[in-house]
Order: structure tokens, then C-alpha cells, then sequence
């Protein structure tokens, strides 16, 4: 398998279960996850959907893909009995978190980041937190406390989603370099020891350190059947174009297509005119755009050029006489099969 799309979604269609959740005191009564706050007295259910594309990283690098985060390591486990549904055992989420980091080779010390599961619940936060601190935050400093965080502060616990969601969040933060200010946050739980654990929350945008050359996070996701999970995710190198000495990619191929040869020659000219205006992004980059991103119509070009000026001149000229040099057009095969058409009659 070349690559896998993996996600979760959640969407509230019935009444029942909010109704079931509010008898049972899951839910925060202002409608609110305060997630390691003082005020955590339950969460709020949220909607959403959210999906990563997993591929090879050298794969990814050779087809000059973004690649927010790299996965160093994963693992489940069970928290068997427990005094009821709403108390976790810190000792299995202890357990797993030991076996994924041993396993992956990551030492606790190197971890930037914990994305948290965080429901702003008075008994899980405390428990994970602690669990947070005999492990990643064992034996830190103060100035080298481990940020931890949750976004269920922010768009709500996703429930069925709310794992993705916090992966991908982890991952935004390795892309962007900085991790966000905790959202809802007044004043620290009493309950948790955050000096003495090694751990501590973001209150404002805090950037990562630009000497450190391996940065990783983690995330904890927990469910209510007692099902564990936790990734290890690593910062990315980033793809890089193999350039020649001048500064160029060389020669590249740009793709067009139209629904009919007026729409191709009017494409024809806007990119032309895009192209002579000045090189605000690499040339390399609008070519892969164009071939990767847009859609493929029947009516087609192709250009081939070593520059962005170079490029230009043959668009300008097949567009005002129909052809150039250095431009292959032609129509697609129309195809004979016939294809499936989606109504939502609203």
C-alpha cells in the first residue's frame, strides 16, 4: 500500500445520548471543556471530522510532498477493571506510554509537547497529568518543563474524532515550529502539581527551541470503553527541490486544461501574464500545482520551459496564434464508461 487515509468523525443527529451524558454529569453545565483548569466540571460534546493522509516518508520526499510530521511510534492498550466509566487507570496509561517510547527509541527528555486527551473532567485531568509526569516530565527542570495542552478547550471533545483532531493538531505544531496558548484557561488546576511533574501549560504562543534538532511530541487519546492510544510524532525534514548552481530546477512541464480550446487559450494568457509579472513563487511549485492540483478537462497543453520569463513568452505567443514551439496540445480520449452523479435534494 502506497499510502492510507485514516480519521474520525463525529456528528450529533439524536437527542438521546446528550440527554444520557447530562444525567451522568459527563457534561460541563456552561457548555465548556475547561481542560486542566480550576473550573474542569466535565466537557462539552463538539461536531467535526478529520482525516491525514498517511504515506512513506521517502516516498513523500521524492513526490515533493508537505510533510507536517512523521510517525516514530504507536500503541494501544486496555484499562481492564476500574471503579467505574469515568475513573481511567493511570497505571495502564503509565504502562503504554513506557512501551511506545522504548519502543520508538524517543527518550522522554526530547519531548517538546504533549497533546493531551484533556477532557476537563476533576478526576481524568489529575490522573493523566500525573501519569504526564512520572514519565515525560521525570526529572526536568523548571525552564524545561514539558508543554501539555488540549484542544478539546477549543472546538470541544470530537468524541469519535476527537483522536485525529488532536493528531493533527501535534502535527501543526512540529509544521509551524510553535505551539498555541491553552485555550479556556484561568488558573491552573490546584489539584495538579505541574512544577513537581515537569509539565506545564502554554499561555501564550510559545515557539520551539531553534537548536534542537530532533523535536517530538505526543498524543494521548482515551476511550470510554477503556482503550488506550498514544503516538509519538517527530518534526519532518522538509522536501527540497534539487536545484543546479544557478539557482534553477531546470526545466520544467507546465500541464493546462479546458473544457473547450477558448477556455484553454484564455488559461493560456492569465498564466502567462501571472508568470511575466515576477517570480512570486517558484516555478517549480506553480507547475506541480497546476498538474496536481486542478482538475483535468478534455482540451489540454503542455509547455516546457527553464524559466518563468521563458515560459511566459510561449503562453503569450500560443495564445494570441494558436501555437508555439515549446507547446503540445491536443484533446483527452473521452472515456466510455459512464459515471456515477451525486443529488442532495436538499
Amino acid at each position: 500500500v502506497s499510502m492510507a487515509l485514516a480519521g474520525g468523525v463525529n456528528v450529533m443527529l439524536r437527542p438521546e445520548y446528550p440527554m444520557i451524558m447530562g444525567k451522568g454529569h459527563f457534561l460541563a453545565p456552561d457548555g465548556y471543556c475547561k481542560s486542566f483548569d480550576e473550573r474542569a466540571n466535565g466537557y462539552a460534546r463538539g461536531e467535526g471530522a478529520g482525516v491525514i493522509l498517511l504515506k512513506p516518508y521517502a516516498a513523500a520526499m521524492r513526490d515533493g510532498d508537505h510533510v507536517y510530521a512523521t510517525i516514530r511510534g504507536t500503541g494501544v492498550n486496555q484499562d481492564g477493571r476500574t471503579d467505574g466509566i469515568t475513573m481511567p487507570s493511570g497505571e495502564a496509561q503509565e504502562a503504554l506510554i513506557r512501551r511506545v517510547y522504548a519502543q520508538s527509541g524517543v527518550p522522554f527528555s526530547d519531548v517538546r509537547y504533549v497533546e493531551a486527551h484533556g477532557t476537563g473532567t476533576p478526576v481524568g485531568d489529575p490522573i493523566e497529568a500525573g501519569v504526564l509526569g512520572r514519565t515525560i516530565g521525570a526529572g526536568r527542570e523548571v525552564d524545561d518543563a514539558c508543554l501539555i495542552g488540549s484542544a478539546k478547550s477549543t472546538i470541544g471533545h470530537l468524541e469519535a474524532a476527537a483522536g485525529v483532531a488532536g493528531l493533527i493538531k501535534a502535527a501543526l505544531c512540529l509544521d509551524r515550529g510553535a505551539v498555541p496558548p491553552q485555550a479556556n484557561l484561568q488558573n491552573p488546576n490546584p489539584k495538579i502539581p505541574f512544577q513537581e511533574l515537569g509539565i506545564r501549560l502554554p499561555t501564550s504562543l510559545e515557539p520551539f527551541s531553534q537548536g534542537d534538532e530532533d523535536v517530538y511530541c505526543g498524543v494521548n487519546s482515551f476511550g470510554f470503553g477503556g482503550t488506550n492510544a498514544h503516538v509519538v510524532l517527530q518534526r519532518a525534514e522538509k522536501p527540497r527541490s534539487e536545484e543546479k548552481k544557478d539557482g534553477s530546477a531546470g526545466e520544467q512541464i507546465l500541464t493546462l486544461s479546458g473544457r473547450d480550446p477558448k477556455v484553454l487559450t484564455i488559461l493560456a494568457r492569465s498564466y502567462a501574464q501571472m508568470l511575466s509579472r515576477g517570480r512570486r513563487a517558484a516555478l517549480e511549485d506553480i507547475c506541480h500545482s497546476a498538474r496536481i492540483r486542478r482538475s483535468a478537462h478534455e482540451c489540454r497543453l503542455s509547455v516546457v520551459a527553464a524559466s518563468a520569463a521563458e515560459m511566459a513568452t510561449e503562453l503569450e505567443q500560443f495564445a494570441a496564434h494558436g501555437y508555439s514551439d515549446h507547446v503540445i496540445q491536443g484533446k483527452a480520449a473521452r472515456r466510455a464508461e459512464t459515471r456515477p452523479v451525486f443529488v442532495f435534494t436538499g
